[in-house]
């Protein structure tokens, strides 16, 4: 398997995300807020991952204890009808801007 593309801090995450999956490519994203005094990933970012869960098949995701870094292999985009509880956090456009 080819190593994964590296990327570091928390800019353009959605994108990110999306562009692994397009492309089927692997990325870590190391040194998420780690200055913040609530470093890692935002309440707003884990949900849009919840939301990637659903809607593709063979993804995989792992998280370190704080964070603040992530591996994200893609999965195959399955689509189909859904059910997503957006949060309070993020308007909605912010998630339908991801997809």
């Amino acid at each position: 398997m080819p190593p994964s593309i590296r990327y570091q801090g928390c800019s353009n995450f959605r994108q990110r995300l999306i562009t692994s999956i397009l492309s089927g490519k692997s990325i870590r994203i190391d040194g998420i807020r780690i200055e913040d005094d609530e470093p890692g990933l935002l309440d707003c970012e884990a949900n849009f991952i919840r939301l990637i869960e659903k809607l593709t098949d063979g993804v995989v995701i792992e998280i370190n204890e704080t964070g603040t870094s992530l591996k994200f292999k893609p999965g195959v985009i399955i689509g189909g009808s859904i059910s997503h509880d957006c949060g309070s956090f993020k308007s909605v456009g912010w998630f339908l801007e991801g997809m």
